[in-house]
């Protein structure tokens, strides 16, 4: 009895939680690393060469090539180029920034062991990705539109809050009581609208470093790396379908706006060898 009191006292306590999509997953887990200008130049190849701030973010033993101590931070001035094609309509979107993608300061202690060379420690951070675009998708004479989604999504009782809810409230989805189906104006009209999409993404994901190495007769590295990392992500799109030609009769124009903001931190360890 007290067993499936605990079992009853456990499912009406439970709630909803929510989680990451594929989009997320993606987005978070395709790391970039910028870097310093040196380990860019390489293609940041130096998880076997090593003697770059790089290195700790990578294979953490090339902490360990380095013969002395070391400040090093890099700036950057980036830009990212979209190119679309929709509805024979080509649209191109551009984004400039500067940043400091890396800073970092590696100490070496010299040792008096005959097999061991030095011991280095490294404190810094590297940038791992850096989300920073802006697009651009836009055509004329559509034959469909995004509210064809959410009359069929209305129809077959799929109804969403952030979706047919809001297109519900500011007319935009309409209700025949005669057959008892949802339609739209867009639909009725035989389309021809024209159609713009602009999304802006900003944010970036940071590593911050502690790493130990040591050199073993300018032979063997061996380092380790405890890096806490940063998550900032942000985007925001708006979709707008207008009817500039007054082609459809009532239907003058709409626009559909989202935000997403992700934020998150987590600790990981690493340990390398060269």
């Amino acid at each position: 009895m007290k067993r499936l009191s605990y079992i009853l006292l456990f499912v009406f306590i439970s709630g909803t939680t929510w989680g990451q999509n594929i989009k997320d997953a993606l987005n978070l887990s395709d790391y970039r690393i910028q870097g310093t200008a040196r380990s860019a130049a390489m293609g940041n190849a130096f998880g076997a060469l090593g003697g770059d701030f790089t290195s700790a973010s990578i294979n953490p033993a090339g902490i360990g090539v380095f013969r002395s101590s070391e400040f090093e931070f890099t700036l950057t001035q980036g830009s990212t180029d979209m190119d679309a094609n929709y509805l024979d309509n080509k649209s191109t979107a551009s984004r400039s920034w500067m940043n400091m993608p890396n800073m970092g300061y590696v100490v070496t202690f010299k040792s008096n062991s005959p097999s061991v060379v030095s011991f280095n420690i490294g404190l810094g951070y590297n940038r791992m990705k850096d989300f920073n675009t802006r697009e651009i998708i836009r055509g004329n004479n559509a034959n469909s539109s995004m509210l064809d989604d959410f009359v069929d999504n209305a129809n077959k009782n799929v109804w969403s809050n952030y979706y047919e809810e809001l297109a519900w409230k500011t007319g935009v989805l309409a209700y025949d009581t005669i057959s008892g189906k949802y339609w739209n104006d867009l639909n009725d009209g035989g389309y021809g609208q024209s159609q713009r999409k602009s999304i802006i993404r900003k944010g970036n994901i940071n590593e911050y470093i502690f790493s130990m190495a040591a050199n073993f007769n300018h032979r063997f590295y061996l380092g380790a790396t405890i890096g806490i990392q940063d998550v900032y992500f942000k985007e925001s799109t708006n979709f707008n379908e207008d009817d500039s030609n007054n082609n459809i009769a009532v239907f003058n124009s709409y626009d559909f706006r989202t935000y997403q903001k992700t934020t998150g931190s987590g600790i990981n360890f690493k340990i390398g060898a060269i």
